[in-house]
Protein backbone atom coordinates (compact mmCIF):
# COMPACT_ATOMS: atom_id res chain seq x y z
CA UNK A 1 0.00 0.00 0.00
CA UNK A 2 1.32 3.37 -0.99
CA UNK A 3 2.11 5.53 2.02
CA UNK A 4 3.63 8.95 2.14
CA UNK A 5 5.08 10.58 5.22
CA UNK A 6 4.33 14.24 5.77
CA UNK A 7 7.19 16.04 7.41
CA UNK A 8 8.16 19.56 8.27
CA UNK A 9 11.43 21.12 9.28
CA UNK A 10 11.50 22.74 12.70
CA UNK A 11 14.81 24.44 13.33
CA UNK A 12 17.40 21.74 12.68
CA UNK A 13 15.12 18.83 13.59
CA UNK A 14 12.67 16.81 11.55
CA UNK A 15 9.09 16.40 12.86
CA UNK A 16 6.72 13.76 11.45
CA UNK A 17 3.19 15.13 11.11
CA UNK A 18 1.44 11.96 9.99
CA UNK A 19 1.04 9.28 7.35
CA UNK A 20 -1.29 9.41 4.35
CA UNK A 21 -3.00 6.20 3.37
CA UNK A 22 -5.21 5.99 0.26
CA UNK A 23 -8.91 5.52 1.02
CA UNK A 24 -10.41 2.15 0.33
CA UNK A 25 -13.40 2.15 -2.03
CA UNK A 26 -15.84 1.53 0.83
CA UNK A 27 -14.42 4.38 2.91
CA UNK A 28 -14.71 6.72 -0.08
CA UNK A 29 -18.34 5.73 -0.51
CA UNK A 30 -19.03 6.47 3.16
CA UNK A 31 -17.53 9.95 2.70
CA UNK A 32 -20.00 10.78 -0.08
CA UNK A 33 -22.59 13.44 0.82
CA UNK A 34 -26.06 12.30 1.80
CA UNK A 35 -28.90 12.34 -0.71
CA UNK A 36 -30.91 15.50 -1.25
CA UNK A 37 -34.16 15.63 0.71
CA UNK A 38 -37.05 17.36 -1.12
CA UNK A 39 -38.40 20.26 0.95
CA UNK A 40 -40.62 23.26 0.11
CA UNK A 41 -40.72 26.54 2.08
CA UNK A 42 -43.75 28.83 2.04
CA UNK A 43 -45.41 31.76 3.81
CA UNK A 44 -48.59 30.85 5.70
CA UNK A 45 -49.71 34.31 6.83
CA UNK A 46 -48.66 37.82 7.78
CA UNK A 47 -50.01 39.86 10.71
CA UNK A 48 -49.21 43.47 11.65
CA UNK A 49 -47.76 43.88 15.14
CA UNK A 50 -46.32 46.90 16.96
CA UNK A 51 -46.91 49.52 14.27
CA UNK A 52 -44.51 48.93 11.40
CA UNK A 53 -43.63 45.29 12.13
CA UNK A 54 -45.06 42.17 10.55
CA UNK A 55 -45.22 38.74 12.15
CA UNK A 56 -44.67 36.26 9.32
CA UNK A 57 -45.58 32.60 9.74
CA UNK A 58 -43.33 30.38 7.63
CA UNK A 59 -43.67 26.65 7.08
CA UNK A 60 -41.88 23.85 5.27
CA UNK A 61 -43.20 20.62 3.85
CA UNK A 62 -41.29 17.41 3.26
CA UNK A 63 -42.46 13.81 3.10
CA UNK A 64 -39.77 12.41 5.40
CA UNK A 65 -38.02 15.30 7.17
CA UNK A 66 -37.71 14.97 10.93
CA UNK A 67 -36.02 18.30 11.65
CA UNK A 68 -36.10 21.86 10.34
CA UNK A 69 -33.87 24.89 10.91
CA UNK A 70 -34.55 28.40 9.56
CA UNK A 71 -32.38 31.26 8.31
CA UNK A 72 -34.88 34.15 8.34
CA UNK A 73 -32.85 36.45 6.06
CA UNK A 74 -30.97 33.89 3.91
CA UNK A 75 -27.64 35.35 5.08
CA UNK A 76 -26.05 31.96 5.75
CA UNK A 77 -26.66 32.04 9.51
CA UNK A 78 -29.26 29.64 10.91
CA UNK A 79 -31.59 31.56 13.25
CA UNK A 80 -33.40 28.62 14.89
CA UNK A 81 -32.26 25.42 16.51
CA UNK A 82 -33.20 22.26 14.59
CA UNK A 83 -36.73 21.31 15.59
CA UNK A 84 -39.40 18.80 14.64
CA UNK A 85 -41.98 21.51 13.96
CA UNK A 86 -41.84 22.82 10.39
CA UNK A 87 -43.72 26.06 11.17
CA UNK A 88 -42.07 29.13 12.71
CA UNK A 89 -42.88 32.81 13.22
CA UNK A 90 -40.51 35.73 12.71
CA UNK A 91 -40.86 39.51 12.95
CA UNK A 92 -39.88 41.63 9.94
CA UNK A 93 -40.22 45.36 9.08
CA UNK A 94 -43.23 46.13 6.90
CA UNK A 95 -43.16 46.82 3.15
CA UNK A 96 -39.84 45.12 2.47
CA UNK A 97 -38.78 42.07 0.49
CA UNK A 98 -37.04 39.19 2.24
CA UNK A 99 -35.87 35.68 1.44
CA UNK A 100 -36.05 33.02 4.16
CA UNK A 101 -34.30 29.65 3.92
CA UNK A 102 -35.18 26.35 5.55
CA UNK A 103 -32.81 23.40 5.94
CA UNK A 104 -34.43 20.03 6.57
CA UNK A 105 -33.01 16.67 7.56
CA UNK A 106 -34.27 13.12 8.01
CA UNK A 107 -33.32 10.15 10.19
CA UNK A 108 -31.06 8.71 7.45
CA UNK A 109 -28.91 11.86 7.37
CA UNK A 110 -30.31 13.21 4.10
CA UNK A 111 -30.56 17.01 3.88
CA UNK A 112 -32.39 19.48 1.71
CA UNK A 113 -33.04 23.19 1.61
CA UNK A 114 -35.43 25.65 0.01
CA UNK A 115 -36.01 29.40 0.01
CA UNK A 116 -39.12 31.53 -0.10
CA UNK A 117 -39.05 35.19 -1.14
CA UNK A 118 -41.86 37.47 0.04
CA UNK A 119 -42.74 41.12 0.53
CA UNK A 120 -44.15 42.04 3.91
CA UNK A 121 -47.49 43.80 4.04
CA UNK A 122 -48.05 47.47 4.83
CA UNK A 123 -48.96 48.09 8.44
CA UNK A 124 -50.36 51.09 10.35
CA UNK A 125 -47.31 53.38 10.28
CA UNK A 126 -46.72 53.00 6.56
CA UNK A 127 -43.12 51.77 6.75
Amino acid sequence: MLRQRLVTMVGTGLVVLGTLTPLAASAAAEAMPAATLPVTASVVKQTCVNGDSVQVTLTASSASATGFAWDFTNNGSIDTRPRAQATVMAIYPDERTFTARVVAGDAAGNRGADTVTFTTMRCGGGG
